[in-house]
């Protein structure tokens, strides 16, 4: 018997195939080498900038840590510091009483105060009066509604799961949590930038912003304008090297323009300092930008912590 030859175009088709399993299974390698360089370079990418905010954050530190030495006044040259290219921070102290401290207003029944304020942010005289009296009626529920505020039972059949709780706010976000509270939040997104919980209560003119200034005197927000744009100096902002801080409230009353008796009656008091502090530190790392904001008091040894914030 004469041996078996395999046809000629059965090898040829035999080779074809091999030579295409192989040149697919080299693209397959080669597909997962390239994912395994771009695996590898988003993580050496991702472990940089990781390393970039780690920096920033210990440089924002640096600038937290000197603005809350008891020594160091706003707008000194230590508060900006570069220690090398494309590394620095930038702080600023600012005090917390500038801010108004919603428990103490809403305790000693300010409510002119409140109805001021939220008008100069454009709320209607029935919104002032709404928003002004839900916030009185969530921390003295007990006193019967007012006029235009709610209580327990409005929060109910509002199918809220909560009701006025009678006690101080333990935090501004709380404050969001007031029936009506978002007709304000919606017309002045940045609320935040004037309250406390922090304070005594006193207002401090020499860190004030216009509309707190306004709302507390009774005065025009143009004259408080004037007052908060001689104080902040060229630059605009408060807490800074160029400031013009006053030096007695006397100084004060006549800047505004009012008589003894209309100054004597801004109740609490108010100061020209604050014990407390809000200390705001960018620290820049190649362009990566971390900012922390601290409020705390300074002490002789070492600073008390109300809050620790990472913009």
């Amino acid at each position: 018997m004469l041996p078996f030859r395999q046809p000629i175009a059965s090898c040829s088709r035999l080779r074809g195939a091999a030579l295409l399993i192989v040149l697919w299974t080299m693209l397959a390698l080669g597909m997962v080498v390239i994912g395994f360089v771009k695996l590898t370079q988003n993580n050496i990418n991702g472990l940089h900038q990781l390393r970039l905010e780690d920096r920033a954050r210990q440089l924002a530190e640096s600038g937290i840590v000197m603005a809350l030495h008891p020594q160091v006044a706003p707008g000194d040259p230590v508060l900006n510091q570069e220690f090398q290219k494309d590394e620095s921070f930038s702080a600023r102290i600012v005090g917390e009483s500038g801010r108004l401290q919603i428990n103490y207003i809403l305790k000693n029944n300010q409510r002119d105060v409140l109805v001021n304020l939220f008008l100069l942010w454009g709320l209607s005289r029935i919104q002032a009066d709404t928003v002004a009296d839900c916030l009185l009626d969530w921390v003295n529920p007990g006193a019967g509604r007012r006029l235009n505020g709610a209580i327990a039972e409005h929060y109910r059949a509002a199918g809220l799961p909560y009701v006025p709780t009678g006690k101080e706010f333990e935090s501004l976000d709380e404050m969001t949590l007031v029936m009506n509270f978002s007709i304000l939040s919606q017309l002045q997104p940045r609320w935040r930038d004037c309250f406390t919980i922090w304070t005594d209560g006193r207002l401090d003119f020499n860190s004030a912003p216009p509309d707190n200034i306004a709302a507390a005197t009774g005065i025009s927000l143009a004259k408080a304008r004037e007052l908060a744009d001689y104080r902040n100096g060229a630059d605009g902002l408060s807490g800074t090297a160029d400031d013009h801080p006053f030096e007695n409230l006397d100084s004060v009353r006549v800047f505004l323009g009012l008589n003894s008796a209309a100054f004597a009656a801004v109740q609490p008091p108010p100061c020209l300092e604050s014990p407390i502090i809000r200390a705001e530190s960018v620290g820049n790392a190649h362009g990566r930008r971390l900012t922390l904001q601290v409020v705390a008091r300074r002490e002789a040894d070492l600073p008390v912590f109300m809050e620790w914030n990472e913009l």
